[in-house]
């Protein structure tokens, strides 16, 4: 889930991302559900747990104009069984 008090940010610059193993992959909105977004990332055969965080991009406004910035989630782990 993301919040923010930041009333500055300008809404059409929002980019999530899953961030695995310093490897971005975006995230993109769902079909028919209003602020839901969805990612597919790749998860090897050998491997059941994948650690991975979310990365938030987007621009602020700023005196002048806008400035880019970004926001990280806390790590979390994906089992797969």
């Amino acid at each position: 889930m993301w919040k923010s008090n930041r009333s500055v940010i300008e809404p059409d610059s929002f980019q999530p991302l899953v961030v695995v193993d310093l490897k971005t992959y975006p995230m993109r909105p769902v079909p028919l559900v209003q602020d839901r977004w969805e990612a597919f990332i790749p998860v090897p055969s050998d491997q059941n747990i994948v650690d991975y965080h979310y990365k938030f991009d987007f621009k602020d406004y700023a005196f002048g104009k806008p400035k880019a910035d970004s926001l990280m989630s806390a790590s979390y782990k994906l089992k797969v069984k």
